[in-house]
């Protein structure tokens, strides 16, 4: 009886979860970033500003195609926008995905923004580490995290 219980168990977890591994997994077992992903980042390390702007919303709308990524970027700063986060869009130009890991380049008008994003992913959710240069000069250094939107 026991064993059939804990069959029953491991049946009913797989029925329910295989559907959320799934969509995270593209047929060939990679994971899959496309569509949208919202967020935080905040700023470990700056030219300067006063701690309540360290905290910004941020989004990213992704294409993946094979281990290649494209898309858009956009942070929200509001009324608390800085020279890396002065409500930028921006552009995914370059960025690849493998073994779990996501690298994106992220370039940002109005200010000619230059982000690099590094970090790994998981299922619904992506974190790491990013540098950005505002016309050739740094401009911030921190940590991001997003989740799947849906």
């Amino acid at each position: 009886m026991r064993t059939a219980k804990l069959a029953f168990t491991i049946a009913l977890a797989a029925a329910v979860l295989s559907p959320a591994l799934a969509s995270a997994q593209t047929s060939a077992g990679k994971q899959n970033v496309s569509g949208k992903w919202k967020g935080t980042r905040t700023v470990t390390g700056q030219t300067g500003g006063p701690e309540e702007y360290k905290i910004h919303s941020i989004s990213f709308e992704l294409t993946q195609s094979g281990d290649k990524v494209t898309g858009s970027y956009q942070c929200y700063a509001g009324k608390k926008a800085n020279i890396d986060c002065n409500n930028p869009v921006g552009t995914v130009g370059s960025g690849t995905v493998r073994n779990g890991g996501i690298m994106m380049k992220v370039q940002a008008l109005p200010n000619s923004l230059q982000c690099t994003f590094t970090g790994l992913v998981q299922a619904k959710k992506m974190h790491g580490r990013y540098s950005c240069y505002a016309g050739g000069s740094f401009a911030s250094t921190g940590i991001w995290d997003v989740e799947r939107a849906e």
